[in-house]
């Protein structure tokens, strides 16, 4: 049986927290600096390496949809099918099992190389119409 304690629940608000405070400090710096570098692998000692590559490997994508202006991230990880997120959702299988299942990680690797890739403005974007957006999402 999975149990959350209350103190649990808050240790996660409050790593929450100071993770969107991190990741406010690099979209003003639109780098990732040798400090901020040193917190992000103090919350991410496990999922940061495969993130920077993707990211580097320039493997993220912000897809936008018109006319509704929605849009979603592609991920293009080590399978053939590219990762399909949203803000805090991912389809790979280690988000469901590190991140729902075990509570184990904030982020799986894909997660945190969008909020990376957002933050420094390192993406590609592409453009569909709605339709193929919703294509991608079923």
């Amino acid at each position: 049986h999975f149990f959350v304690s209350r103190i649990d629940v808050v240790m996660m608000e409050e790593i929450a927290e100071a993770v969107a405070q991190l990741f406010g400090r690099i979209t003003l710096e639109k780098r990732v600096s040798e400090d901020l570098m040193a917190e992000l692998y103090f919350f991410f000692p496990k999922t940061l390496p495969g993130a920077l590559e993707l990211v580097d490997r320039e493997k993220v994508w912000r897809v936008t949809a018109v006319p509704s202006n929605r849009s979603v991230w592609t991920v293009q990880g080590q399978s053939a099918t590219p990762y399909t997120c949203l803000s805090d959702f991912c389809t790979c299988p280690a988000f469901t099992f590190t991140v729902v299942n075990k509570a184990e990680q904030l982020f799986c690797k894909h997660l945190l190389a969008i909020r990376i890739a957002a933050a420094t403005g390192k993406h590609k974007e592409r453009t569909v119409d709605d339709l193929e957006l919703v294509a991608m999402l079923v």
